[in-house]
This record gives structure tokens, sequence and C-alpha cells, in this order.
């Protein structure tokens, strides 16, 4: 941006590590050494200290926006902050996360009434200033073979009035560890009380509410259950890192004689949820399942290594990205989707159609052989469509089409917040006694807001 001449300048960066040129990566080298931003130290320091620091370096500096990247647990603190102020706020997701929501109710359930307070916070934000924005980029609705199915989705319905009847998701990320690497923080870690769901979760939980609202036919309700849940500690008593230990050749026993902290230990790694579909009068008309195992098929070839914050952000992390979506729109359409990746080797994705003949063609398979980088508007230009915007430019409409607002993120953040309710409940329960299921009013989590 700065190259085409745009006067755009990162004035501070808030993290616990200083953003030193020799731990960054070229291009944020490039960034600190242009931009010299001050650093906001969060070690040892309370949110308060924190948003008084934000607070103090705005008054000094001026601020069109804010990128909240932080870990999923401190999004609240940041975004509310933005909100407050009238701040455009481009957040990662999910916008709201409490810690320690796998195993504490009370924090599973602060989820969705944290994100209704933000919700008003937005409203207010947007009758200040009309241009106010808000955004989550939900990357998978920008690629293209998820859209052409929402689309299709969306077509067959109007013409039909036929809504979802089954759908059934799959992820699946062979994120195996050692024991001593549960100790390692950041985004995707376990030091805050959250597990794989708080990880990449969200993107396929807002696919699920977004396909339900391209083709709702007559779902009124949604009912939520918990069908299993494996946490950390099951993970380690199973000692299902052994495997890994003899594949990397590692034979220190200080790499599984550890202790992990009782937050760490109840987080979640594999889960699965059913939910019904309702209509009005409570009759069952489909059922949707979503799976996310994390423990899964894995190449990992690296061993332990200290300095690694997340061994699966490395090549030889063994990090796969497998992905099977089977959709049924009763009797006229059904959709696939498989994408069956290890990360940082490709993006393909298949995709396979089939309606009934009196819609029109009856099969068609598409290969997208790049799908992260070709036919899509990548995350690059979605963030600096949304800092120009920030800075008053006009940008590209469908750009910021693909920015979620936090209304238009309810019923994902419902179903999310609902998960994390019933896997603490199962915790406080304990093992083998399944919570009762969550009825959510389709009505109040799609309906526009006044």
């Amino acid at each position: 941006m700065k190259r085409n001449g745009v006067p755009v300048r990162v004035t501070g960066i808030v993290d616990p590590v200083e953003p030193v040129p020799t731990a960054l990566r070229p291009a944020g080298r490039e960034l600190v050494a242009a931009d010299r931003p001050e650093w906001i130290d969060t070690v040892g320091r309370s949110d308060a200290e924190v948003v008084g620091a934000l607070d103090r370096h705005v008054a000094e500096n001026g601020c069109d926006a804010v990128l909240v990247a932080s870990g999923p647990a401190h999004h609240e603190t940041y975004s509310r902050w933005g909100l407050q102020r009238g701040i455009n706020v481009l957040c990662d997701k999910p916008p709201v996360l409490m810690p320690d929501a796998s195993w504490d109710r009370e924090q599973a359930a602060a989820i969705w009434t944290t994100f209704d307070e933000h919700l008003a916070l937005e409203r207010a934000a947007v009758r200040e200033r009309a241009d106010y924005l808000f955004g989550t980029p939900l990357r998978r609705r920008a690629l293209t073979p998820f859209l052409s199915i929402a689309t299709h989705l969306d077509e067959v319905h109007r013409r039909t009035g036929e809504g979802i009847t089954f759908l059934n998701a799959i992820v699946n990320g062979g994120l195996h560890r050692f024991p001593i690497e549960f100790l390692k923080g950041g985004a995707h870690g376990y030091l805050e009380g959250v597990g794989g769901l708080a990880h990449s979760s969200y993107h396929y939980v807002d696919t699920l509410g977004w396909y339900l609202q391209m083709a709702r036919g007559r779902a009124a309700k949604l009912r939520v259950s918990l069908s299993y849940v494996n946490r950390v500690r099951d993970y380690l008593a199973g000692r299902r890192y052994q495997q890994l230990m003899e594949l990397t050749g590692e034979r220190d026993l200080a790499l599984e004689d550890v202790e992990l902290p009782a937050r760490t230990l109840a987080c979640e790694l594999d889960f699965s949820f059913v939910v019904q579909v309702l209509d009005a009068q409570n009759v069952p008309i489909g059922v949707i399942t979503y799976t996310s195992n994390h423990s899964t098929y894995a190449p990992r070839e690296n061993g332990y290594e200290k300095e690694v914050l997340n061994p699966a952000n490395e090549k030889s992390g063994g990090r796969m990205s497998q992905v099977y979506l089977d959709i049924h729109q009763g009797m006229m359409q059904n959709w696939q989707l498989i994408k069956n990746d290890r990360v940082f080797y490709g993006d393909s994705i298949t995709t396979i159609r089939r309606q009934h003949p009196s819609l029109g063609e009856e099969y068609r398979k598409t290969e997208y052989s790049n799908a992260y980088e070709e036919q899509t508007i990548t995350p690059r230009q979605l963030t600096q469509s949304f800092i120009l915007a920030s800075g008053g430019y006009e940008v590209d409409a469908l750009h910021l089409s693909h920015f979620a607002t936090l209304q238009e993120q309810r019923l994902a953040m419902r179903l999310f917040s609902a998960f994390y309710e019933l896997i603490a409940e199962e915790y406080q329960s304990g093992p083998g006694i399944v919570p009762p299921a969550k009825t959510l009013l389709l009505d109040e989590l799609i309906s526009p807001l006044p």
C-alpha cells in the first residue's frame, strides 16, 4: 500500500513479545523499520492497564482502524475497546471467546452474553457514524467452491422452497503433540482453558449457519446436543502421543513427564455435535452434524524443538486440511465438498453437485487446484480494502461484503456458544453423562435487529 502512495502507518503493536526485526518475517521487518510502531507490552498488565495504554497511544497518534489478531480469548478485550471508541475493528475469528470456556459453564455461557453486549455497541457505533465498520474476515465465504454451494442452495430454495434436510461436516487436523508442547501458548494453544473448538472451527460453524440461512425451508428451531468430546487429559491418559515419539525417534522422557495446568487438561481436542432441525410444531425435518478431530492422521516428521511455538506451523509439522461436506436439500439437490491436503503443500478442493433432472443439469464435478489463491479474494486483499475503507478511500463493495458484521454473525456465534456450553457442562457433569440439549430459535438469530 505504501508503494502505491497510500499514506498508511502502523502506529502501535500490542503483544507480549517485542517486535524486534530479528524475530520477524521479511515483510514484518520492513514494516517495523519504516513505521517504527510503539510496542505496547501486555506482560504483567491487566486488561484495564492495556486499555489505558491504548487510549494514551491513540490520543498521541490517532487511529483509524485496529486489527485484532491476538489469541482468541483476548479478541473480546480489543474489540470492545474499538467498538466503544468508534474505531473501525477488523477482528479475527471468533469475535468473542471467554477463557476457561472448555470446563467452566459460567464462562461458556458468558460467550453469548458478552457477544450480545458487543452487538449493542456495534449498533450504537453505526448510529453515531453510518460508515462505521466492524468486520470478521470469514475465509470460507470468499472461496469459490463454498460460494458456489451457497449460491445454488439459495437458487433451489427460491425455486422449490426446499430447505436443508441433511448436512454432515467432518474436519480433521492431524495435530499431534508431545505432552510438553501443550505448555506452549499462541493462537492455537491450550493455556487459556479453551481448545480445538477455538482454533479453526469457527470457520465451519459459520459455514453451517450460512448454508442453513441460504436454504432454511420450514426450519424454526435448532436442538443442539454434544455426542462426543475427547480432551487433552484423555489424549495423555491414552498415551496417544506414543506413536509420535516412536516415529520421530524422540527418547527424552522429559517430553512426556510434565505437569499440565488443570485448565489445559480440560481443553477439548476432538468433538462432535448433532443439531436437529425442527419446524414450528417441533417436528424434526432435518439434521446437521459437525465433527472436528485434531488427533487424526498426521505425517509429522519433526521432533521436539524448544524454540518452536506451534509445530503445526512448520512444513514438517504434520498438519492436515481434511474437510468433507455432504449436503442434501430434500430430494432436490445434493452437494459434496472434499479437501484432503497436507498444509503448506497445496489447497485443492473438489465439489460434486447432483440435482433433480427437472431443475436442469443433473451432475457436475468441479476441481479447484489452487482454491485459496485463484478465483477468490485473498486475505491480503481483504485486509488492504478494510484499511483503505477506514481511511476514507473508495473500495470494491464485493470486498466489504466478505467482512461479517456482528449482526451477521448472530447464528454462528449462538451455535459456537452453545457448543462451548455443552462441552463445559459435560466436564462438570462427568464423563459419560450427556448434558441436556439446547434449543435455539432461528427467528431470534436471523431476523434483522432494530
